[in-house]
């Protein structure tokens, strides 16, 4: 190794000019507005940077370095789970960085992070920004900067996904197998078996793939973009069997759900068919105290990141373990795991749902989607000129052809095409409208009592209403909804114009559109209505489609 070392005004930088080196760049040699302390012993390059809890806090490392490399920051977090914003050469690398906690502050650990680098001066800022996630207390110590290929973990990490009633393999009881979770649950709500006790849950497997015993200090996961909830640190403090633990040569650790599915990681944007949220789960595995990070490019943890067990034609969402390597995964085109589908009354002027299915990648796929005009076969078919959303709504041009949803996803390492199985033909009808949310629902609802939801819209033209419509996915029950069309008056409250025919969602039934007729009613150009329904039933009834904070899908059909 032959390194040089230069003071450029008040910052430190390092050149690394061989490969395999390793160099350490002090925290307090950093440029920081942090201040800097020594209560707390074990610091390698003390004074420390401390007291690191306020919006805009930050330290920058300088350093030069080339090629697959590692970044190693030693941080202590006594205070328990902290989280930062991680920028390299300026830009965001890490939004929402999760740094697990510490027994104390006297105990110091490393975030192990991967990277490729160009050959030229680096930055690694990491910095407190709420907006974006960060939050709690931190004192870090240095960053070292491995350059060339960083040294393997003593420890293989895989991710699968459990759904049904036996989980995965190795799981509880397998051979050479440490289980942290809990035993089936009650009660799963789709797929063969609907009804019984078993898993719905992410599940991560560590290995010791060394020839003695490795600690496992500690294991969580972060989700971001909008998912609820973003981070999992369950696997402490459960009893007899819970991290730390020594992990024998060649056993096998399995982290699930450790109650009330508590690590049902594929529902976090809402239980429901939605597209590809493009979410990357991270794993924080944290061996020896060397926390080395694992991206789920494949989404496996959160399902194609789409819920696939909402999606059409699919059964279970079970995944087996899926081997990850450190930081982000081989790029891998993509590939669809559940195919798009197509929903909805083919009729003129009446709505029709794409729902994307499920798709695989690495990186996750960029999606558009498209709807198609066939042949009264299905064949022959040719993209709707201006039709690139999730609904169409069918014209005169459409009689007597067949449509299809159409979906494209495309990444860096190539592009694939899944379609429907074409609906139709479509048949003639009179001039038909909507008054409502024609959309399948960004996310669903679980009915579980008899309480009537609803939502209010407003009507901008006369018409007459004919028919309701709500999408909805039986789950443990079958379940039955009346519809009901409220007058919003003034200071009166709401008074019922009109019931509909009850309908029974049946018990597992795939997401669709369920259609009641109602009488022929008014509406008044300016007025607000109330769509409701009002479900019979038990818990695990059926979940109906819902936007995110908004209203209920569901809608009136009229004639203008």
């Amino acid at each position: 190794m032959r390194g040089r070392v230069a003071m450029l005004g008040a910052v430190l930088i390092i050149s690394v000019v061989a490969s395999a080196c390793q160099v350490v760049v002090p925290a307090n040699k950093s440029t920081t507005n942090l201040p800097q302390e020594s209560v707390w012993p074990g610091a390698v390059d003390p004074p420390y940077l401390c007291c690191w809890n306020s919006q805009g806090q930050f330290v920058t490392f300088s350093f030069s370095a080339s090629g697959p490399s590692t970044l190693a920051l030693r941080y202590s977090a006594g205070s328990g789970p902290a989280h930062r914003k991680i920028e390299l050469d300026g830009s965001v690398w890490l939004a929402d960085q999760a740094f697990p906690a510490t027994p104390d502050w006297s105990s110091w650990s490393v975030l192990q992070l991967g990277a490729n680098l160009s050959s030229s001066p680096h930055t690694l800022k990491v910095w407190f920004d709420a907006p974006a996630g960060s939050s709690n207390y931190i004192n870090m110590d240095n960053l070292t900067v491995n350059a060339g290929e960083p040294a393997a973990p003593a420890v293989a990490v895989a991710v699968g996904y459990a759904d049904g009633s036996q989980g995965l393999s190795p799981w509880s009881g397998s051979p050479a197998t440490v289980y942290v979770g809990a035993p089936a649950q009650c009660c799963l709500t789709h797929g063969p078996a609907n009804g019984a006790a078993g898993y719905d849950a992410g599940a991560v497997e560590i290995t010791n793939t060394s020839a003695s015993p490795e600690t496992i200090d500690g294991a969580s996961v972060s989700f971001g973009g909008g998912s609820s909830p973003n981070f999992f640190e369950l696997w402490y403090g459960l009893g007899t069997v819970d991290l730390p633990i020594v992990l024998p040569a060649g056993e096998h650790l399995v982290l699930t759900t450790t109650g009330s599915f508590d690590f049902d990681t594929s529902d976090l944007f809402g239980e429901a068919c939605h597209a590809d949220s493009g979410v990357v789960p991270v794993i924080h595995v944290t061996v020896n105290a060397t926390v080395t990070d694992y991206q789920d490019d494949h989404q496996v943890l959160n399902s194609d990141g789409a819920d696939l067990a909402s999606c059409p034609g699919d059964v279970a969402e079970s995944t087996p373990f899926t081997l990850l390597v450190p930081g982000a995964q081989p790029p891998a085109a993509p590939h669809d795991d559940v195919a798009p589908s197509a929903i909805g009354v083919a009729t003129e002027g009446r709505i029709l749902t794409g729902l994307d299915g499920g798709w695989n990648a690495s990186p996750p796929p960029a999606i558009t989607v498209e709807w198609d005009r066939c042949d009264g076969a299905g064949a022959n078919c040719v993209a709707i000129s201006g039709a690139t959303g999730p609904t169409y709504r069918p014209t005169v041009g459409d009689v007597g052809s067949r449509l299809r949803f159409k979906v494209n996803a495309s990444n860096s390492k190539g592009t694939a095409s899944a379609s429907s199985t074409p609906i139709g033909p479509i048949a003639s009808g009179p001039p038909v409208a909507q008054l409502g949310q024609v959309a399948s629902g960004d996310t669903s609802e679980l009915v579980a009592s008899t309480q009537e939801i609803s939502s209010d819209f407003d009507q901008s033209v006369t018409g007459t209403a004919t028919d309701f419509e709500f999408f909805a996915r039986g789950a443990g029950n079958a379940q039955t909804f009346t519809p009901r069309l409220y007058l919003v008056s003034g200071g009166n409250g709401p008074s019922l114009v009109a019931q509909g025919s009850t309908i029974t969602v049946p018990r597992g039934a795939d997401g669709t559109w369920y259609v009641s007729p109602i009488p022929a009613v008014a509406l008044v150009a300016g007025a607000t209505y109330r769509l409701a329904l009002e479900p019979s039933g038990v818990f695990n009834g059926t979940y109906v489609g819902a936007q995110t904070g908004g209203p209920f899908s569901f809608f009136v059909d009229y004639n203008p």
